[in-house]
């Protein structure tokens, strides 16, 4: 028996020796699994932040421009009013007065009309630009999401 017992005990400390350094490598191996996904978490998180902030950077440019845009269109419009009542209140008889008065609505709705479609033009190249940082960082994380699963799948 004790030659039996003493050739156990190497085996025996051989496969505690084996299953620890199994233990070793498992814990390994999740450790850098996780320090990964951390990773990968941080990269995301960041992605994220700094398409928001560019995004609201560009929204705060395009706003901007509308503003400056609105504001100066309200200047020549007021302008252009004051020149009608000069014009008007030179008129010699109500004729006049009526094609100058006829004549400033016209040149009026024209001007509108134009402001409001390079306003309209504006705002769609604004939303094109605002929304761009978003979309790229979701097309971004898509194709990290893609390509996880697809490393998953080949390592099953």
């Amino acid at each position: 028996m004790t030659k039996d017992s003493s050739a156990a005990e190497p085996s025996a400390q051989s496969d505690a020796a084996t299953g620890f350094a199994n233990i070793g490598e498992r814990v390994k191996d999740a450790l850098e699994r996780t320090s990964q996904i951390t990773e990968n978490l941080r990269a995301f998180h960041s992605g994220g932040v700094e398409a928001l902030l560019e995004t609201s950077r560009r929204a705060s440019k395009g706003a901007d421009t509308i503003r400056i845009g609105a504001a100066d269109y309200a200047s020549r419009s007021i302008d252009a009013s004051l020149a009608a009542v000069k014009a008007f209140s030179k008129a010699k008889n109500p004729g006049e007065l009526l094609s100058l008065q006829s004549e400033y609505i016209r040149s009026s709705v024209d001007s509108a009309l134009g402001e409001l479609s390079r306003v309209a033009d504006l705002w769609f190249k604004l939303a094109s630009e605002v929304a761009e940082p978003m979309s790229a960082e979701v097309r971004r994380v898509g194709e990290q999401v893609a390509s996880a699963v697809d490393h998953k799948n080949e390592t099953k």
